[in-house]
């Protein structure tokens, strides 16, 4: 399998989110494309998007607020 990754590394507030996409490229087909909340509320948290920018943009949010919450 050969695998072109991609991978986005960001802080908020001191908590690190990790942006992921990961292609097939021998089957040509997306096989993993999440956000990644590293030690949020005492562990890692995945949240999984769909291939469009609202889905992607929803579970930033959704991430968001995640932390947000972690840190009151």
């Amino acid at each position: 399998m050969n695998i072109d990754m991609n991978n986005i590394r960001i802080n908020h507030k001191g908590y690190e989110i990790s942006i992921a996409q990961h292609e097939d490229l021998d089957a040509n087909k997306t096989v993993v494309q999440e956000v990644m909340v590293w030690n949020v509320n005492g562990d890692d948290e995945i949240i999984r998007f769909k291939d469009n920018l609202d889905s992607l943009l929803d579970v930033l949010k959704q991430a968001k607020k995640m932390i947000e919450k972690d840190i009151k």
